[in-house]
């Protein structure tokens, strides 16, 4: 570290490595996550060599240098990348498939038709109109997993800088109904931001009371049923599946509420720009979390958090966030994460709508898959018959 300008070395940043197998890492102040952390893909090492000699090249595969059990051997654009099993691994005797070909794939029916040809062993994206007829198969794995979909509000322009407005939206939403008619790939409503599968964390419920509370907010907020209210626009990313939910979502508020809803798709990069920017007022949104702990979802939404993006802040929930990331006691640490998701779902800046669910066709040739909240699957545990 103490090769770059200002960089520090790595003592100096509680950095140790006593043995070429060992790394002493000395934290300022409690991490309940830590090790979890390090477990992330962020948190894997690199050479700074490789990136200084090859700049942003470094990745190419006669270039880069890994330490996982398969080595990049092919990148080819709209195709596929190959991996090849890293015979330098420690564990590189029981790494049992040799060469994996990821293929780059944009159309899930087009994945879909090559798995059911027997071109590919395995899929993770699947058209939502084909889940029914897939249900029941030996070779389809469907669970939730560690994710949340939920609306996001830019609270800082009417009428969604008025909380009752915010949480007469949430309120309107039919959960159930997306979920069995729209969704359909195993998720469940969502009445709060932290899906309910943390062990240790009960999440915080949203608010109660259905349509007919919601209505009575809008007419709090000077809207009864919807009469003056605006139409909004519903930024999400151009996505067929997610479109479906859009228009899904529309229906459901105007019928409810009187408020209508504009569908707006815009391409992925395009669609997070919007938001960073607050060029948007209502968007659909999402979070998988990138470890088993509360605090990778409710961190969003920090005043300073670069994936807030609503304009929201609360400096009461900065406080919890902050006071809970000390807190040595793992009880009294899930009480103040609690209290803070809490806060966040009375003043609304978002609206929970399900927890996601994951849908896999596996080939039964296929050893070692299994489901997993963080849908993980580590490709060295996976063989062929």
């Amino acid at each position: 570290m103490a090769g770059r300008a200002g960089a520090l070395p790595a003592g100096q940043v509680g950095l140790a490595a006593p043995r070429p197998d060992t790394l002493v890492v000395r934290l300022r102040a409690p991490c309940a996550c830590f090790l979890a952390l390090t477990a992330h893909f962020s948190c894997a090492p690199v050479r700074q060599d490789v990136i200084a000699a090859h700049g942003d090249a470094w990745t190419d595969p006669d270039k880069i240098v890994g330490n996982g059990p398969y080595r990049l051997a092919l990148r080819r654009v709209r195709d596929r990348v190959r991996l090849v099993r890293n015979e330098q691994h420690a564990r590189a005797a029981a790494t049992r498939l040799q060469v994996i070909d990821a293929l780059a794939i944009d159309s899930k029916a087009t994945a879909l038709n090559l798995y059911l040809t027997g071109d590919a062993d395995w899929v993770n994206a699947i058209p939502a109109a084909a889940l029914p007829r897939l249900r029941g198969r030996p070779d389809f794995f469907l669970n939730t997993v560690l994710a949340t979909n939920f609306l996001r509000f830019n609270v800082t322009a009417p009428p969604l800088d008025d909380a009752r407005v915010r949480r007469a939206i949430d309120l309107a939403i039919d959960r159930a109904a997306l979920c069995r008619f729209v969704y359909r790939s195993g998720e469940e409503p969502a009445r709060s931001l932290v899906p309910p599968s943390l062990p240790g964390y009960t999440p915080a419920a949203g608010g109660a009371g259905g349509c007919d509370a919601a209505r009575a907010l809008l007419a709090e907020a000077g809207y009864p049923e919807g009469r003056g209210f605006p139409e909004l626009e519903l930024l999400h990313a151009a996505d067929e599946s997610v479109r479906a939910v859009a228009e899904a979502l529309a229906a459901t508020l105007q019928q409810a509420l009187g408020v209508r809803l504009r569908p707006a798709p815009q391409e992925f990069k395009v669609y997070l720009d919007s938001q960073k920017q607050l060029r948007y007022q209502v968007c659909l949104g999402m979070w998988i979390g990138d470890y088993p702990d509360p605090a990778t979802f409710l961190d969003l939404f920090a005043s300073d958090a670069g994936a807030n993006r609503t304009g929201w802040k609360s400096a009461r929930y900065d406080d919890l966030l902050r006071q809970a990331a000390a807190e040595r006691d793992a009880a009294r640490r899930a009480g103040l994460l609690r209290e803070a998701e809490e806060l966040l779902l009375r003043e609304g800046p978002i609206a929970p709508i399900c927890y996601r669910g994951q849908a896999n066709l596996v080939s039964p040739r296929v050893l070692g898959f299994t489901t997993n909240l963080l849908d993980l699957h580590p490709l060295e545990l996976l063989a062929l018959r």
